[in-house]
């Protein structure tokens, strides 16, 4: 494991002065889903058509090797009885895998439980679960659509800490209706989850996307705005916890979600298609989760993904990318490695922040 750290470190050395294949996958593994979340409507849809088992493996094959970052997607990814299958599918293929991050809704502990300890048998990766979780109990149920769900969430996570080696965290994505209850959820949670540190809970920002969440602007309940970002930066962190690559990029996400939230643009030059890709439960690809620019669907390529890199679609996609021409968002699924590969100049500007912060406070 440390030595994969160590070839990671490197290649974000090489990302951040010359531009790579993909390392990152971002993979809806199913639409199947059990919340009935009001600003989401992946729930809605009849799963269908999806990449068999077969046909995944043989995507893994074509991009042998490249991938050190697997995001698995749903739905509710836990819903696709073979997860750890398609894990171990990718691990094989991919010799120097160092992350494998997926997120839940936790209505199903006993089961997510069981996909997780199937999973940690795979390989030597460092295993992340994000726990979705929207609010304190009255708001999150409703937020989220199911009744009970803010316990099941709970009695789900506190599964995932018994497993040793798997770094556990809740999700909360912020929208009208919840962004004023950040402290609130946590002390909640807190009275259930003693051992609970602020840095347990993060934050992701609602947005559309047509093709992922198949939501749309009409819903008003998804407004990023300022008073959310104030509202983070009210939420204090603990005052010390162990560095990891996670938390360190989240902690800049967070710093740098003050220039989305105020001008309605992605903060820093993004890095989907360079160093991330998309690829949708029925075979699409897109550059990314958020932008509706369709490249193709890897069925009709062969199931290569180099073979979608080289059209001259994904280059024109580069194209407006690179010029701002793209949908803008600031989720961590394309914000983390858009930090990774502007990490040196991503660095200075949080440095600045930090030190603006500190010089406001005193």
């Amino acid at each position: 494991m440390l030595r994969n750290y160590f070839l990671f470190l490197w290649h974000i050395f090489k990302i951040n002065f010359a531009s790579k294949s993909p390392y990152k996958l971002n993979f809806v593994i199913t639409k199947a889903c059990n919340s009935r979340c009001q600003n989401c409507n992946i729930w809605q849809v009849r799963p269908e058509n999806e990449l068999t088992l077969e046909e995944i493996r043989t995507i893994a094959k074509s991009y042998r090797n490249n991938i050190r970052w697997l995001e698995l997607t749903g739905g509710e990814p836990t819903l696709r009885r073979d997860l750890d299958k398609i894990v171990r599918i990718f691990y094989k293929e991919n010799r120097h895998l160092l992350f494998v991050h997926f997120p839940t809704n936790g209505l199903l502990p006993s089961q997510i439980e069981s996909q997780v300890r199937k999973i940690k048998l795979v390989g030597s990766f460092k295993l992340i679960v994000t726990v979705s979780l929207d609010g304190p109990e009255e708001i999150n149920d409703v937020v989220r659509g199911v009744p009970g769900n803010f316990k099941k969430s709970i009695e789900t996570y506190n599964r995932l800490k018994r497993i040793k080696n798997v770094d556990v965290y809740f999700g909360m994505t912020l929208f009208k209706s919840n962004y004023q209850f950040l402290d609130k959820t946590y002390i909640d949670l807190k009275k259930e989850i003693p051992l609970l540190k602020r840095d347990d809970l993060h934050f992701n920002i609602g947005q559309t996307s047509q093709h992922y969440y198949e939501n749309s602007q009409e819903q008003e309940d998804i407004s990023p705005n300022m008073k959310m970002y104030r509202n983070i930066k009210k939420f204090k962190r603990s005052s010390f916890t162990m560095p990891t690559p996670f938390n360190v990029i989240d902690k800049i996400y967070r710093l740098l979600s003050f220039d989305f939230l105020q001008t309605g643009k992605t903060p820093i030059p993004c890095h989907s298609l360079k160093d991330s890709i998309y690829l949708s439960e029925k075979g699409f690809v897109y550059p990314c989760s958020m932008w509706n620019f369709p490249i193709g669907n890897i069925r009709d390529y062969n199931y290569n993904l180099k073979n979608i890199l080289n059209l001259s679609k994904t280059k024109k996609a580069l194209e407006l990318i690179e010029k701002g021409k793209c949908s803008h968002c600031w989720t961590p699924c394309e914000a983390y490695q858009s930090i990774i590969g502007n990490f040196t100049g991503v660095l200075k500007v949080a440095i600045f922040k930090k030190w603006q912060n500190f010089c406001r406070s005193r």
